[in-house]
C-alpha cells in the first residue's frame, strides 16, 4: 500500500500507524531526538529499515500534570484527531525523502486543550521534523 511514490494516503489511523513494539519505544527513548512547542513535546527518531508505515507513532500525557484519566483520556483523543488530520501531507514529505520515522508525541500542559491549539502546535512539530530530516 505504501510502496513508492505512488499511494494514497487514506484518512485514518490504522493499528500499523501506532507505536507499540517495547523494542523500538526504549530505541526511541535511546536515540530519539525532541523538539517542543509551548504544551507539545516530540520525541522522534528516523528509521532506515522497514516498518509497516511510514510512520508509527504514540501518544502521551503525564498523570502528573492531568490528574484525572477521562481528560488524559480526551486530551489524547484530541493528539490522535490533530495528528491523523495532519498525516497526508506528512506521509507525502516522507515519502519523497524515502524515511521512515517513529514518534512519540507528548502532552506537557496542566489543563485539557482546545483542539484548535493541539492542531497547530501538532502541525508546527511535524514541520520542524521534516525540516530536520536529510534528504536522501
Amino acid at each position: 500500500m505504501l510502496q513508492g511514490a505512488h499511494f494514497s494516503v487514506r484518512n485514518t489511523f490504522s493499528r500499523h500507524e501506532r507505536l507499540k513494539s517495547r523494542k523500538l519505544l526504549a530505541r526511541l527513548f535511546a536515540e530519539g531526538h525532541s523538539l517542543q512547542t509551548r504544551t507539545l513535546r516530540v520525541v522522534w527518531l528516523p528509521l532506515h529499515e522497514d516498518l509497516p508505515a511510514l510512520a508509527q507513532v504514540a501518544f502521551g500525557v503525564s498523570k502528573k500534570n492531568i490528574k484525572k484519566a477521562v481528560e488524559r483520556n480526551r486530551t489524547k483523543r484530541l493528539m490522535r484527531e490533530a495528528y491523523r488530520l495532519r498525516k497526508a501531507v506528512f506521509y507525502k514529505s516522507l515519502d519523497e525523502k524515502n524515511v521512515r520515522v517513529i514518534l512519540l508525541l507528548i502532552y506537557t500542559g496542566r489543563d485539557v486543550p482546545a483542539f484548535e491549539e493541539v492542531f497547530k502546535q501538532t502541525g508546527i512539530l511535524l514541520q520542524r521534523i521534516l525540516d530536520s530530516l536529510p534528504r536522501q
